[in-house]
């Protein structure tokens, strides 16, 4: 979605809501908190992909350890 959908998405919203076309501090208060979503959303994006890694590295680790022990068996 571009800022300019956003923008008339906004508009629209507001003439449903209160009957009036929003305003630039409305809109600009709702990009702001858009922004902090995206802010919340990014931080946790990392937070998984972090974890996913680890998550990973230890899948590896385990597969190792089996490998190591069915060649001791043999």
């Amino acid at each position: 979605m571009t800022i300019e959908e956003l923008v008339g998405s906004t508009q629209r919203e507001f003439q449903t809501l209160r009957g009036e076309m929003a305003t630039k501090e409305d809109v600009r208060t709702i990009l702001h908190a858009i922004e902090g979503i995206d802010a919340h959303v990014s931080s946790y994006a990392s937070r998984w992909s972090e974890d996913f890694a680890k998550l990973h590295d230890w899948v590896r680790e385990l597969d190792s350890r089996v490998k190591f022990l069915e060649k001791t068996k043999s």
